[in-house]
C-alpha cells in the first residue's frame, strides 16, 4: 500500500517497484509512506528525497544529477506559482 491505497508493484530486472502516478509539481515534495504486507517499508519518501539521496552520492552520473536539479527547480517554480 501506499499511504493505505492499495497498489500493484511492477518487476523488472529482478526488482520490484511501484509507480505513484498522477502527482503534481508543487507535490514533489509530499511524502509517501509503502507497506508491505501490513509492515511499513519505507516512510517520508519522495521524488525530493530521492533527488537529495542522488545529489549526495559521489558514485551518482552527472546526467542524473543534472536531472534531479532540474526536478527540483520545477518544484520550486510551481510552488512560487500555486503557493498552498
Amino acid at each position: 500500500t501506499v499511504d493505505g491505497e492499495s497498489v500493484e508493484p511492477d518487476a523488472k530486472q529482478g526488482y520490484y517497484y511501484i509507480d505513484i502516478k498522477n502527482v503534481s509539481a508543487e507535490k514533489l515534495g509530499t511524502s509517501f509512506s509503502v507497506s508491505v504486507n501490513g509492515e511499513e517499508v519505507i516512510t517520508n519518501y519522495s521524488a525530493l528525497s530521492y533527488a537529495n539521496k542522488v545529489l549526495d552520492s559521489d558514485s551518482t552520473d552527472d546526467n542524473l544529477k543534472n536531472l534531479v536539479k532540474a526536478l527540483y527547480i520545477y518544484n520550486q517554480n510551481a510552488l512560487a506559482y500555486n503557493p498552498a
